[in-house]
């Protein structure tokens, strides 16, 4: 309702991903990584992400262990898109146990990364 109130619309996956753009806002938590790996092969990126952190070395581990089928291919190109953005942790409430979010980032688009699909690095 919140966010209906102030013309944001909330759309379900997996439809969802069809409909990313660089304006958009996607909370996914949980996720498993081929939800990743969409969302890196999309036309845009999002401007913003609430994810899970996604530990650094994520192409290696992906390699070494074949997480959820993902080669070392689609993991490089997750990693490139992560690369795009600045990230924080996801406020935590003080004393409190907030698990899934105390392994929950926001990433937000730096302002010099090019838009994916126009050319060099997205």
């Amino acid at each position: 309702y919140i966010l209906s109130t102030h013309d944001i619309t909330v759309v379900y996956d997996p439809d969802g991903f069809n409909h990313i753009t660089d304006t958009t806002l996607v909370y996914i938590l949980g996720a498993y990584a081929e939800m990743y790996w969409v969302i890196s092969e999309g036309a845009s990126w999002p401007a913003v992400l609430v994810c899970d952190r996604l530990d650094d070395g994520y192409v290696s581990q992906v390699e070494e262990r074949n997480i959820s089928g993902i080669d070392g291919e689609y993991a490089r190109k997750i990693e490139e898109m992560m690369g795009q953005y600045e990230r924080e942790d996801f406020p935590q409430m003080e004393g409190e146990d907030c698990e899934p979010f105390d392994r929950t980032l926001i990433r937000w688009r730096r302002h010099e990364a090019k838009e994916h699909g126009e050319g060099g690095e997205g």
